[in-house]
């Protein structure tokens, strides 16, 4: 499991007030004992009220403790959008380095012809010279939407969309200007010819929600999504086929494991293994 937050703190017991033995960077993997806290937690977390247990862990130092869950990512940084690296990028406004991404594929920040942020949103140039605006709304008393463009995957934008309820991701196609948003940073599927992002979260308190987009050549759309009720994340593991096998647990600590399929038709599905 990897570390979502920078200096997440490792605890004796799980409590919030507990001494606190040790420390976790963002990314910094470790090792869950399978031991679970005998309550959940409530943790705002980057605007995120979110509702988890405590999992015990060891760090790669050899450190035992307890982490809240919800700081704790189910894949290592080598599959995901790196979520510090992204934003240091935007604020340094640096939008020429590359950033390691998976096998082959890179997470590029662009330069200033195909994106501009001012005052009244973000401007995405596409590639047929065409721009696509996602405005901001800062009106007093209101929601607002502050935009930031963190980076940039195959054909697809992508951008971090903040209000006062939280934070989400919105997806735009270079080619198409279709826009999708999740929650979560996107992440590919390892060896997938296409690319896809599951967005994973605790959609309403005590429950896991994974959507699945597909970006393909002219065409970004939801190919898949499903809430899991009273469910927690345990793990994801992929096939080798490129799909991924999800692992989740319930408030009585039974576990479930789901593949995700090819169903009727073609469609998406996920199918409960025995």
């Amino acid at each position: 499991m990897t570390s979502t937050v920078d200096f997440l703190r490792v605890r004796k017991e799980p409590l919030t007030d507990s001494e606190v033995v040790s420390s976790l960077r963002e990314g910094e993997e470790v090792m869950w004992t399978g031991a679970a806290g005998p309550a959940n937690d409530t943790i705002v977390l980057r605007g995120k009220t979110i509702i988890a247990p405590w999992y015990q862990i060891e760090t790669g130092a050899g450190t035992i403790g307890w982490v809240f869950s919800g700081a704790l990512a189910t894949w290592s940084f080598g599959k995901d959008l790196p979520y510090r690296t992204c934003l240091q990028a935007f604020n340094q406004g640096d939008f020429s380095q590359f950033y390691p991404f998976l096998d082959g594929v890179s997470q590029q920040a662009s330069g200033p012809e195909q994106v501009k942020v001012d005052q009244s949103g973000l401007r995405l140039r596409l590639r047929d010279g065409k721009t696509v605006q996602l405005e901001n709304d800062l009106e007093v008393g209101r929601n607002y939407k502050a935009y930031q463009y963190v980076g940039e995957v195959g054909d697809i934008y992508v951008i971090k969309k903040n209000t006062r309820g939280g934070s989400s991701f919105v997806l735009v196609h270079q080619e198409t200007g279709d826009q999708v948003e999740v929650d979560g940073l996107p992440q590919p599927i390892p060896m997938s010819n296409s690319l896809f992002c599951i967005g994973a979260r605790l959609d309403q308190p005590g429950s896991y929600a994974l959507t699945i987009v597909a970006s393909e050549p002219r065409l970004l759309r939801t190919v898949f999504t499903q809430t899991f009720p009273e469910q927690y994340l345990v793990g994801v593991q992929w096939q080798q086929s490129g799909l991924p096998t999800i692992t989740l647990r319930d408030n009585r600590g039974d576990l479930s494991t789901w593949r995700l399929v090819r169903g009727i038709n073609n469609q998406w599905d996920l199918e409960k293994k025995a």
